[in-house]
């Protein structure tokens, strides 16, 4: 599924700014697993975004404190918002 995923969001027109965020996201393979494969943080972050604002959310990517994490999540949060967390 992660590599499938991975191959669709590589055939995205990278020039097209709309996109930007998902082409990002489809070169990080661990954003993806985090994404699409079930496990503790995307659980807690299911939770958080059927709640939050989109700036709770971003303020709490920032605030991960494993950095493999955080940039996944950033990844993720990017893609979906068209934009970066912000504190």
């Amino acid at each position: 599924m992660v590599d499938f995923a991975s191959t669709q969001l590589n055939t995205l027109d990278p020039i097209d700014d709309k996109y930007r965020w998902w082409n990002d996201l489809g070169k990080q393979h661990t954003a993806l697993q985090t994404l699409l494969l079930r496990n503790r943080i995307r659980d807690r972050g299911d939770l958080a975004a059927h709640g939050s604002a989109k700036e709770c959310i971003g303020e709490s990517v920032l605030a991960l404190t494993v950095e493999r994490e955080r940039m996944d999540m950033m990844a993720i949060f990017q893609a979906v918002f068209s934009e970066e967390p912000v504190h």
